[in-house]
């Protein structure tokens, strides 16, 4: 892991609005500077706000800073639904895309370590390989068919990916 400092900008009316991670800081901005925004929505006095402000974030050594810049909040989802920040690059960048129930069910394959019945076992097994292909030479585009996504995918799945999502998206 290595952690990077990223300049965020304030982008809303709001002063209390979150900013939003435009690039790695290399000192490129005065960080005094400030802009008008109003107080929040129910009192629209204008407050001095800081444009700037610098965090840090800490990823794989893998993944540069830019990449997750421009898809921080797929990699929030990613991360959110409990993928394993130490998991290999290609199975992170695999799951990266999947729609938010595949990618539940997905995690929650690979973090299985005993299985009860062979059949989930080598739908893991099949997850991996799949994973661990390059992207570019995979003969799908998905790591299941519709019958093993159905078998694969319970209404409780369904359910708790929707609910772990909308947490994700209300989180800062």
């Amino acid at each position: 892991m290595k952690t990077h400092q990223i300049l965020c900008r304030h982008t809303g009316e709001q002063s209390g609005t979150a900013k939003d991670p435009v690039a790695v800081f290399t000192g490129q901005v005065d960080l005094t500077e400030t802009v008008d925004c109003i107080l929040n929505s129910d009192d629209w006095r204008l407050v001095k706000t800081a444009l700037w402000a610098v965090i840090k974030v800490s990823l794989p050594d893998w993944l540069e800073p830019e990449d997750w810049i421009s898809s921080r909040i797929q990699w929030k989802y990613l991360w959110g639904f409990g993928a394993e920040v130490s998991w290999p690059e290609s199975w992170q960048r695999g799951l990266l895309h999947l729609g938010e129930a595949h990618r539940y069910a997905c995690v929650k394959l690979l973090k299985t370590r005993a299985f009860r019945s062979e059949f989930r076992k080598s739908m893991r097994d099949q997850l991996v390989a799949w994973l661990e292909t390059p992207s570019d030479n995979r003969q799908y585009g998905s790591p299941f068919s519709a019958h093993q996504w159905g078998c694969l995918l319970s209404t409780y799945d369904c359910q708790a990916a929707k609910r772990l999502s909308e947490e994700l998206y209300r989180s800062r």
